[in-house]
């Protein structure tokens, strides 16, 4: 019961660290991972279903208010990647640094696709997902390259076992 009340309040932490990263001007720098995409990943894939779904509403409501997005597509997207994370997960080992990197680079295309038919939806003098793409591939690769540590880090924080 702590154990659960202890990792509870580290994601809210965790998630409000990137809200934070996510609406500062980090968010404008190359090197800086999608923290928000990272955590919805990690919650679906090592915390189950309902903690991600949890997970991604949170998340898709701060895409939609800190960025130029849409909330009720950002919040689908991020719906759409815990689903399709979760069943991998199930499916496949999600302790593998390469699964993690695969699943997260998937999960960010996935946004990436969502946000460029919302935005070709609503906005006619939009060019499709070249424009999109075209601007966060840097950003692509960096969370791809950081999803395995980001992983871990929190793997070890939420997972640790005390020995007495």
């Amino acid at each position: 019961m702590k154990s659960d009340h202890f990792k509870r309040h580290a994601l809210s932490y965790t998630l409000l660290l990137s809200a934070f990263l996510a609406v500062t001007p980090a968010k404008w720098a190359v090197w800086v991972p999608d923290l928000l995409l990272l955590l919805v990943v990690f919650t679906a894939s090592f915390c189950g279903l309902r903690d991600g779904i949890i997970m991604s509403v949170i998340a898709g409501t701060f895409r939609g208010i800190f960025s130029y997005g849409f909330i009720i597509a950002d919040i689908f997207a991020c719906l759409l990647i815990v689903f399709f994370v979760y069943s991998l997960a199930r499916l496949l080992d999600k302790e593998s640094p390469a699964m993690d990197m695969i699943v997260t680079g998937i999960a960010f295309l996935c946004l990436i696709l969502v946000d460029s038919v919302s935005i070709k939806i609503f906005h006619e003098s939009f060019d499709g997902a070249g424009g999109v793409f075209s601007g966060s591939w840097r950003k692509l690769l960096t969370t791809v390259v950081a999803a395995p540590i980001f992983f871990q880090m929190l793997n070890r924080t939420f997972y640790a076992r005390r020995v007495l």
